[in-house]
């Protein structure tokens, strides 16, 4: 049982994107317990997970491409922190709409 925990924010984020641009999102980690190596982006279809820009202790950001012939639709993501030690935070869930 892991005793790592912390909250993570969206601060720049849009959930709506289109075919040949980026995700892009800035994060910051608050009320965490431990000091924060990295945070992943991950799209849970696909697995595709991608590590956030250390800006900061607590602001992270990501320009992620979206592929070429990338079917529009749903997707569901994940995102979450990882402690210096290791740890894993339990994963922040939404969804980002392609067109």
């Amino acid at each position: 049982m892991t005793d790592f925990n912390c909250t993570i924010k969206m601060l720049n984020f849009s959930k709506n994107v289109s075919v040949g641009t980026s995700i892009k999102l800035v994060a910051e980690v608050v009320e965490t317990n431990k000091p924060i190596r990295n945070v992943i982006f991950c799209v849970d279809k696909f697995n595709m997970r991608n590590a956030l820009k250390k800006s900061d202790d607590t602001h992270f950001s990501l320009d992620f491409p979206i592929p070429p012939g990338t079917a529009g639709g749903n997707y569901a993501v994940s995102i979450w922190a990882v402690s210096e030690d290791g740890e894993r935070s339990e994963p922040l869930k939404f969804e980002v709409i392609l067109k």
